[in-house]
């Protein structure tokens, strides 16, 4: 009765055993795959911001130039006064 007792206990402690090393190994998997995460989310919103930013750069460029192209056209006092309101 001991001896199957004994064994019981043994393989009991074996299967705690291994359930902690699948634990622990199943979190270390997780913060692997949320570490990878990381920086795919950084390379799209980054990839946002430039995309917005050179949009934005693009539009004044297309401002100033349609402004020097005015000036150039009708002079600086006439393109200042437009842009004036008057």
């Amino acid at each position: 009765a001991q001896g199957v007792a004994a064994e019981a206990a043994g393989g009991y402690a074996v299967t705690k055993s291994l359930q902690n090393v699948a634990r622990k190994l199943g979190i270390h998997l997780a913060e692997a795959k949320l570490a990878q995460i990381v920086p795919a989310t950084g390379a799209l919103i980054a990839g946002g911001f430039n995309a917005y930013y050179t949009s934005k750069v693009c539009d004044a460029c297309a401002a100033l130039y349609r402004e020097r192209f005015l000036v150039r056209k009708y002079g600086p006092a006439a393109v200042a006064a437009a842009l004036s309101g008057a």
